[in-house]
């Protein structure tokens, strides 16, 4: 079994990130290693993945799924825009809203509170387990994050 994180970033710049996006992985990178520390004795694998989001819209860049469902519906949030750095000209990148409170950086406890909830899912009873279709990205468009 497993529970994939995947990340998705602006990619019209190839190896550049906005800051937003490079703070957001690393907080992927530690919620990833408490959620295997975690799901490791029930036998949950727990990969991390990275996809490229289209240049033109900014609510797909830095957006993450766990386990092909949006954080954002884990977490019971709203997404908006708010301005983001000079890597790519002036620009809203996405951001994440939850109870009046903005994220533009995906915080680690967020994460892996979503990780936990999708992890209660995935061991739960099987007809459950359905993924979204509407976000699945095909495993040759996924390049491994660790």
């Amino acid at each position: 079994m497993e529970l994939k994180i995947r990340w998705q970033r602006r990619a019209d710049r190839p190896g550049q990130s906005c800051e937003r996006c490079v703070r957001t992985l690393s907080e992927i990178h530690s919620a990833a290693r408490k959620l295997r520390k975690a799901f490791e004795p029930l036998g949950v694998d727990v990969p991390a993945v990275e996809v490229s989001a289209a240049a033109a819209d900014s609510l797909e860049a830095n957006r993450v799924w766990l386990n092909d469902r949006p954080l954002e519906e884990w977490l019971k949030a709203d997404v908006g825009r708010s301005s983001c750095c000079d890597a790519f000209g002036k620009h809203e990148c996405r951001a994440l809203y939850i109870k009046g409170r903005r994220y533009e950086v995906v915080p680690e406890e967020l994460l892996v509170k979503a990780g936990l909830m999708a992890g209660a899912k995935l061991l739960g009873p099987k007809e459950q387990n359905r993924p979204n279709d509407r976000h699945n990205v095909p495993a040759s468009r996924q390049t491994p994050l660790i």
